[in-house]
């Protein structure tokens, strides 16, 4: 490094503006915690930092403390701020009424877009759909007194319009619970009725129009690049299915569909642009600068990327208008300080840490790279490479620590995506103002931007594809600074071997030490440890809560028995076991923790049909299904008792329902498909969630008598029959369950009466995915994947 990199590196200027933002962060955070937590009142709260800044102060040198006392008086007032925030949230009228669970009638302002939430899996029940919204409390009427209110709540109602924009007034009646005072929210409204009683604001209303006038055009154009084309340009992300959101997170793409800087420059450059062809120069492109800038905000909602790239854009408009340069990370910095003072909740913003940290990476990392080489072309290239491994590396510990693992391809994916998004951008918000006016020619621009979105879309789905391409890591803050180690050593190996060749040993031993320690101590498995071991038969995939079994076919084709309750977690354990192909699919019964993974198995896979249980209960399930079907085009059947079938090497018979029983504990559960499954040299028992009734009468008429592997039935429940285990006289039994689940599965006595017959157990909560495969005598062995 250079004397000139060096004095770069310590600008005073720099620092000190990035010390401020730092203190600003910490203070913020610190002073909503703890008012938060509730524990001491806010007053005391902040005499208390106030307190501490000035000990620290008194204790400095006097040069040290001239610089030092600005840094600290940020983040007092910053922690102030934070702590006066949140003082009405933790105490008062609303949270009091909160605590008690109220029933209220109230009336209350959006404040942010409602979205769509699906029912959350529990057990075997799937729960409501909803729409969740912020707003704000205007007044609220609780036994016979009216009060008045001006405070940010959460606001839930059951029903399928959510087409309503910020600043609509509603009228609405339900039962406060709790809310999260962290999360800017005193309490939580499920309303049960719901009534519009103001429009919203004219500009919102022109937004919303916007936005819808982007929906409808990309109606007409299929595939993914339609739905994903209004998150790219309006970071609107209400047509994105969950199966293409997973695989931009996979690929490290999802930012592209959450508006920040990279939007705001394509916009600003576009508008620009006309304005210069019309004749405005200087002075007049600030001036619509100012005025597109906080109408952008608007259109594609303040979130919280999006503010922090206005105002890092406004911070440049006023450096223009002064007539001075605005330097990257200062303004960053600046940017980031003056936010936070105006909105101390930020600081606990995901998306407002992803942003700022990906800026970061870009203003220092990205720039410095690019600056490598002096040939024009080459750094043109670099550029490119730069900004996506800068924002890369910089984000990864967050995106980690939020359960999101390593994605290994993220950079060559965001290079190809690259060249696809300012087209995507610019063409698709033309094609919004253009249907305003003209829905027709706004299909067809709609039509164009949306082949580059498809390209980015598909980029995303083949990343996904290639195995190995997201790294487990561990979740948590935890994760997060494991990982920043990780990637600090290897910047300390880069930097040694490249300076002189005497350190190139210690840099191959920082990377050695990396590998072998940091590896094992993150979960990941090292360059010997193979997934799936060879030869393996059948694998009961760790889905949480519920079933999802594999047997292989040869050939990367297998049969999945029963699919769990979650598409991304059905889907990455298919993945990992090279399944591209599934000839069958068979749904032991229609119970959310065995069927809501469906899409996860159709997901860019070859599906031959699905097998169903003849009950077909409970309905919005068998709904569900049908609804997924359709859009693969896989057809659907329904087994019955004495049934044979045969895909590649595995061969099964229906044992069980021979009858359909009514008036059990669960009647799905006593329909479920239960297969006797020969593969591979073995034989399997897959019971479902047979209990006890069902499993008499199946002992009694199917005679299944002694297999190599039993599918403890209903997760290992306590409801068994006593002969079910020493009947069948498994060598393994598989218990897919759910870690710390709610049911008390897997019974003890259970887990006893298959120990009692010398089974080995395998459980999915303990070990992760479970792969059984013979060994050189034919006995079936049981391997595990190990917990992610």
């Amino acid at each position: 490094m250079t004397s000139r990199h060096l004095r770069r590196v310590r600008d005073p200027g720099s620092v000190a503006a990035v010390a401020t933002a730092a203190a600003a962060w910490v203070g913020a955070g610190a002073g909503v915690l703890v008012s938060a937590a509730g524990a001491v009142s806010t007053v005391a709260v902040v005499c208390a930092i106030v307190a501490g800044a000035v000990i620290v102060v008194a204790a400095l040198s006097a040069p040290v403390r001239a610089t030092v006392a600005p840094v600290l008086l940020v983040g007092v007032c910053a922690a102030g701020v934070g702590a006066l925030r949140v003082a009405p949230l933790v105490a008062g009228e609303v949270p009091s009424a909160a605590a008690d669970g109220a029933y209220v009638t109230a009336t209350v302002t959006l404040t942010g877009d409602p979205a769509s939430r699906s029912g959350r899996v529990h057990g075997s029940a799937r729960g409501q759909d909803k729409v969740v919204a912020a707003a704000t409390l205007n007044s609220w009427r609780r036994g016979g007194l009216t009060h008045s209110s001006a405070l940010p709540i959460r606001l839930s109602w059951s029903t399928a319009r959510s087409d309503l924009p910020p600043g609509t007034v509603l009228h609405v009646s339900g039962r406060l619970l709790p809310g999260d005072p962290t999360r800017r929210s005193a309490a939580f409204l499920v309303a049960d009725e719901v009534a519009a009683a103001e429009t919203a604001p004219a500009i919102q209303q022109a937004a919303l129009s916007v936005r819808m006038s982007l929906r409808h055009s990309t109606s007409v154009a299929s595939g993914d690049g339609g739905s994903l084309l209004p998150g790219l340009v309006l970071g609107d992300t209400a047509g994105v299915s969950d199966e293409l959101a997973q695989a931009m997170r996979d690929a490290g793409l999802s930012h592209l569909t959450a508006v920040s800087g990279g939007n705001v420059a394509i916009t600003l450059a576009m508008v620009w642009w006309v304005a210069r062809r019309c004749g405005l120069r200087r002075r007049g492109l600030l001036v619509v600068g100012a005025l597109v800038l906080p109408a952008y905000v608007v259109l594609v909602r303040p979130d919280p990327s999006v503010v922090r790239a206005a105002v890092m854009a406004g911070i440049g408009l006023v450096a223009l208008v002064g007539g001075f340069r605005s330097r990257g990370l200062p303004t960053l910095a600046l940017a980031v300080t003056a936010l936070l003072l105006v909105d101390p909740f930020l600081c606990l913003s995901l998306g407002f840490a992803l942003s700022v940290v990906a800026t970061a990476g870009l203003v220092t990392l990205g720039r410095r790279w690019t600056r490598a080489s002096r040939v024009r072309l080459l750094r043109t290239v670099l550029a490119a490479w730069a900004a996506a491994a800068a924002a890369s590396l910089a984000t990864a510990p967050l995106v980690a620590g939020i359960g999101g693992g390593v994605p290994l391809l993220s950079i060559p994916a965001n290079l190809l995506a690259a060249p696809a998004v300012a087209p995507a951008g610019i063409v698709g918000l033309v094609a919004a103002l253009v249907g305003l006016v003209a829905p027709l020619p706004g299909q067809w621009l709609a039509a164009l931007a949306s082949l580059p979105a498809a390209w980015i879309a598909g980029i995303a789905r083949r990343v996904q594809d290639v195995p190995g391409s997201v790294a487990p890591w561990p979740q948590g803050l935890g994760g997060a600074l494991l990982l920043t180690l990780v990637l600090a050593l290897a910047g300390a190996a880069w930097w040694l071997g490249r300076r002189t060749h005497r350190r190139r040993p210690v840099a191959v031993a920082l990377g050695a030490v990396g590998l072998v320690v940091f590896a094992p101590m993150a979960g990941l498995p090292l360059p010997a440890a193979a997934w799936p071991p060879p030869g393996w038969i059948a694998v009961a995939c760790d889905v949480g809560q519920g079933d999802g079994i594999v047997l292989n076919a040869g050939g990367g084709a297998a049969v999945v028995v029963d699919a769990g309750p979650d598409p991304r977690l059905m889907d990455r354990c298919l993945a990992r076991l090279g399944v591209r192909s599934v000839p069958v699919v068979v749904l032991s019964h229609d119970h959310a923790d065995h069927v809501e993974g469906l899409p996860g198995v159709l997901r860019g896979r070859r599906v031959g049909e699905i097998v169903e249980s003849p009950l077909g209960e409970p309905q919005e399930q068998v709904d569900r299904i049908r609804r997924w079907a359709t859009g693969a085009g896989v057809p659907i059947v329904v087994a019955s008792a004495g049934e044979q079938r045969v895909v590649g090497s595995i061969a099964w018979q229906v044992l069980w329902p021979d009858r359909v029983l009514h008036g059990t504990d669960s009647d799905p559960n006593n329909a479920s498909l239960v297969l006797l499954v020969r593969a591979g040299g073995l034989t399997f028992l897959l019971g479902g969630d047979v209990e006890p009734e069902a499993q008499e009468l199946l002992l009694r008429n199917a005679s299944p008598g002694h297999v190599d592997v039993v599918k403890v039935p209903h997760h290992g429940s306590r409801k068994q029959d006593p002969s079910y285990a020493a009947t069948t006289m498994p060598a393994v039994a598989l218990v897919s369950v759910g870690v710390d689940n709610d049911y008390g599965h897997p019974n003890s006595g259970t887990l006893q009466q298959y120990a009692a017959v010398g089974a080995t157990i395998g459980r999915t909560d303990t070990s992760g995915d479970l792969a059984v495969v013979r060994d050189e005598q034919g006995r079936p062995v049981l391997l595990a994947r190990g917990k992610d």
